[in-house]
């Protein structure tokens, strides 16, 4: 009975020293300064991408490569498109290793004239470890140079490029 008598005391005093809490904390020299906490919502932008795709035509392939500082494993979608008859050619995705990526298109089949090709980094569409780096948005990923938070998904981040080649 004493025993159960003494943790509700010690309940009770933890509860009233709770209720007396202003919510602020001393600092190193014991004024008393606001509670604060870290808001996990808002995320600063800190990352700088580096994106950036050239091509060149090997007998029947063009060739884009690309130089990046995304994370080994991020994903980059591409698409091939002749504007000329308003046909998507190719879809495809391929992934960042040691700084580049690679993009193989057989235009064997192509007809004469100019294609583009468009690929992005869109961190919507990245594995979780990727996610976990750049965020689920690429929240922190600095809009600038060739990243853009203007795409279908308000507030995504995208890294994008546009590279034209001729057949």
């Amino acid at each position: 009975m004493r025993r159960s008598m003494l943790w509700l005391v010690g309940i009770g005093l933890l509860l009233l020293v709770a209720a007396c809490s202003n919510g602020k904390k001393a600092n190193s020299s014991g004024q008393q300064t606001p509670d604060t906490t870290e808001n996990e919502d808002e995320i600063v932008p800190e990352i700088e991408l580096e994106y950036d795709t050239d091509v060149s035509i090997h007998g029947s392939t063009a060739i884009v490569e690309g130089t990046t500082n995304l994370e080994n494993g991020a994903l980059i979608r591409y698409n091939v498109t002749n504007y000329e008859v308003m046909e998507m050619m190719e879809i495809g995705e391929t992934e960042v290793q040691d700084g580049t990526f690679t993009i193989k298109i057989d235009i064997s089949e192509y007809d004469e004239g100019e294609y583009e090709v468009y690929s992005s980094f869109n961190a919507i569409r990245q594995p979780d470890e990727i996610q976990e780096i750049y965020g689920p948005l690429g929240e922190r990923i600095k809009v600038e140079g060739p990243v853009t938070d203007e795409g279908l998904t308000e507030n995504a981040r995208i890294a994008e490029s546009v590279t034209i080649f001729n057949i």
